[in-house]
């Protein structure tokens, strides 16, 4: 047999190769840490949330959750912003779901200034 036929008699088609996203490195610097603290500190609730609209507004998907040691935001690039994020995933890590919100969007604002590099990380996971 040359290949699998489906119920119908039909070759069945051979699967997608996933691409993935394609994971932005950003880790902070102890100095960028101390510029993080100074920065969330001054930030007031309209601003957050004014970022976290935008985001979401240009199609991108923000996810939080706690895992065994903190939380982590997620922001995966939309495609309304000319494709800037598309297939792009940015992480942050912190100690509360607030906190990582935060850290994602000072990442995308202060450090990347909304240009996010690409790094493929799957070089780290072979020997």
């Amino acid at each position: 047999m040359a290949g699998k036929t489906a119920d119908d008699g039909k070759k069945a088609k051979p699967p997608v190769p996933s691409t993935g996203p394609s994971y932005v490195r950003c880790d902070l610097t102890s100095l960028q840490k101390e510029t993080l603290a100074t920065w969330v500190a001054g930030l007031d609730y309209a601003e957050w949330v004014a970022w976290l609209e935008a985001t979401v507004t240009l199609g991108h998907v923000v996810s939080i959750r706690a895992n065994d040691v903190g939380c982590q935001c997620s922001v995966s690039g939309g495609t309304r912003d000319g494709d800037a994020h598309t297939n792009q995933c940015l992480v942050a890590r912190a100690t509360s779901p607030l906190k990582a919100v935060l850290v994602a969007m000072f990442k995308d604002q202060n450090i990347l200034a909304g240009v996010w590099p690409i790094v493929d990380i799957r070089s780290d996971l072979d020997i």
